[in-house]
């Protein structure tokens, strides 16, 4: 018998179908205040949770899932489309969001996090492991990574920027890795496949090295 804590009150069900008629009955698709549960919990579509909202390992949740303040999960929590989240939003490893994810101020991931196309953090964003990101990322201020930006889904080809531990800066734009000065320097260095004709190709090329180059301007020692 698993047990669910919601606000007040303190459900047991013996497994997630008995779980969600307990949901659909008391709480349609919204909850309150600190609702725990354990691993494996699944929610579908149009969810929303208020502050303190607790989960173990494996929570999945579908499209439009909301989340309030202090949202604390475990490992492997993956989210459908168009999730947002409030303040001091926190996972651990192996974070998987949908397009359109929206994290507020203090969002911070301990390994592993994929995100979808139009991801957009607020202040202070911190991710202490790999950060794997589509097209239309925006961070506000004090945007840190430790680690490497790998910019999956920017143009054609991979594409990483990361900062040594000897402070030496290097972008990855397919097969060429070359430093961060070398790329200023001649940036149209490829003519024949990405030529400097603001072609569609030629500019998302150019987009990804300007992200890449941003994560790697945040990220320098003051």
């Amino acid at each position: 018998m698993k047990t669910a804590t919601i606000e007040k009150w303190v459900f047991k069900y013996e497994d997630d179908v008995k779980l969600r008629e307990i949901m659909t009955t008391n709480f349609s698709s919204t909850i309150g205040r600190n609702f725990t549960v354990g691993d494996n919990f699944r929610v579908g579509k149009n969810f929303h949770v208020r502050d303190n909202f607790y989960a173990g390992d494996n929570f999945y949740a579908g499209n439009y899932f909301r989340a309030g303040d202090k949202f604390s999960a475990g490992r492997n929590f993956h989210a459908g489309k168009s999730f947002i989240a409030g303040n001091r939003f926190t996972v651990e490893d192996n974070f998987h969001t949908g397009n359109y994810f929206t994290a507020g101020n203090n969002f911070c991931i301990e390994g592993k996090f994929f995100a979808g196309n139009c991801f957009t953090a607020w202040d202070n964003f911190s991710i202490i492991g790999d950060f794997y990101v589509w097209d239309g990322f925006s961070a506000y201020s004090n945007f840190c990574i430790k680690h490497l930006l790998s910019g999956r889904g920017l143009y054609k080809y991979p594409s990483y920027g990361m900062i040594l531990d000897d402070g030496r800066e290097f972008i990855q734009l397919g097969c060429h890795l070359r430093t961060l000065d070398e790329w200023e320097n001649d940036f149209w260095n490829n003519p024949k496949e990405f030529p400097n004709d603001s072609s569609i190709e030629s500019m998302r090329r150019l987009n990804a090295f300007k992200v890449l180059k941003y994560f790697i301007e945040l990220n320098r020692e003051k």
